[in-house]
Order: C-alpha cells, then structure tokens, then sequence
C-alpha cells in the first residue's frame, strides 16, 4: 500500500508520455504542436511523444522534425498503459480500441489518463471506462459544420482538453495527498 499511495503522491500533474497513432495530417499536426517550442508538454522531465502509423517511414520521418519515438503499427496497444495522453488520428472503418480493451488498459494503469479521439470515423468505440477521460470530434463545441481539421483546430482541441484534464487530476493529486497525510501515524 505504501508503494502505491507513494506512486500517487509522488507523480507530477504533468503528462510525461505521449501517444500519437495515426501520422497523417491531424496526427502530424497534433505531434507538431505538440513539440512547438510555446508548447513545451514534452520539455518535462523524462517526456516523450511515440508515434504509431501504418506506414513506418511517414512515422519516421515525423519523427525526426519533432525528436519524437516511432512505434510499430502492430505495438501500438501495449503502448496504451504507459501513456499519459493519447491522440487517436488514424483513418479507420472501424475503432481501433474496444471498451473492453480501454477498460483492461486502465485496470493496467495507476493514474488515469486522457484520450482525444480525432478520427473519423472514431477510433474508439463509445462506452465509459472508469479513470480514463476521452474527447471526440463531437465532444467540440467551438467546430462547426464544414470546418477543415488543420493544426489550429487539433492544437486548440489538445490545448483545451489537457487543460480541463490537468485541472482534473491536480484536484485527484491533492486528494490523494491529504489522504495519505490523514493516513499516515504521527510519531510522539
């Protein structure tokens, strides 16, 4: 139980791990903003974006403007636990994540975690999952019919989004804490 509470204590608010799957214009926008140097998510300790893409060298080669990791198409799932952030922007005719996998992926997490679904159609199929916040291109009230995905729109939606998250778990961190204060013996 210690090493758990100390987990949870001891974690910054910050998203260390980033996910991007799917490098085609929304994927590769979201990865640019996200290593703009006014951004600075990944300027954290430790802080790492991974893309995943179908093709690996479209993968590959975004990674090298952005200093980001490549991922195999096929590891991107066992990647799901480790990430603090997740933006789905693959063109898909069918979600990629299932609420069952979702759920096994938070069963497998401490910290809960956000997913922005950019994919249309959605790359995760509907369902709550508990700890695990997720957006989807319908969840956008400031997009209107007939607006083009271009990297202001996906770089306002990550900005908002992690804003309302870190928000969200700055309060659960702060929870956290006062329990293990409240739990832990006083020493006469």
């Amino acid at each position: 139980m210690t090493s758990t509470w100390h987990t949870l204590v001891s974690e910054p608010v910050t998203p260390r791990r980033w996910l991007v799957v799917g490098t085609g214009a929304v994927g590769t926008s979201v990865a640019e903003a996200l290593s703009a140097p006014t951004r600075r998510p990944l300027a954290e300790p430790h802080g790492v974006l991974w893309l995943a893409n179908r093709t690996p060298a479209r993968a590959a080669a975004l990674a090298h403007r952005v200093a980001a990791e490549t991922i195999p198409w096929e590891a991107w799932p066992d990647a799901l636990p480790e990430a603090d952030v997740v933006i789905f922007a693959a063109h898909t005719a069918a979600p990629l994540v299932s609420v069952p996998h979702a759920a096994a992926v938070m069963a497998a997490r401490v910290r809960p975690t956000l997913w922005v679904d950019l994919g249309a159609p959605p790359n995760c199929e509907p369902g709550a999952v508990q700890g695990l916040t997720r957006r989807a291109l319908r969840d956008l009230a400031t997009v209107g019919a007939g607006t083009s995905w271009d990297d202001v729109v996906a770089s306002r939606l990550v900005d908002q989004e992690l804003d309302r998250w870190h928000r969200a778990d700055a309060h659960r961190q702060q929870w956290y804490a006062r329990q293990h204060v409240a739990a832990t013996p006083i020493a006469v």
